[in-house]
């Protein structure tokens, strides 16, 4: 489990730092990280652990925040 959070320590790390170099200005999905990309961000980590042997599995779910189907909020991991 350490190897684990230490993968994905080292994914957040390098999306951050990337960020902060200005080289996910054109990745639109990266422009706010962490807010409105967990569905690119999980996908991106789940092929970033593949590659060092752990599989994944991407679970999306909503919950409505209200009777309007425009105020349901989303998110994956």
């Amino acid at each position: 489990m350490e190897n684990i959070s230490q993968l994905v320590m080292q994914f957040r790390n390098a999306i951050e730092s990337a960020q902060q170099n200005g080289e996910t200005d054109k990745l639109e999905f990266f422009k706010r990280f962490s807010r409105g990309c967990c569905g690119n961000a999980s996908n991106f980590l789940g092929h970033f652990l593949l590659q060092n042997g752990i599989e994944t599995y991407y679970i999306w779910g909503s919950c409505p925040s209200s009777n309007i189907a425009e105020n349901s909020q989303t998110h994956a991991w």
